[in-house]
């Protein structure tokens, strides 16, 4: 999981998400 611009959301560590780009 990603935030608009790219950073990395707190989530990524936790669940595995779709990215947005």
């Amino acid at each position: 999981d990603h935030w608009i611009g790219g950073s990395v959301d707190v989530t990524d560590v936790l669940v595995l998400s779709v990215d947005v780009p």
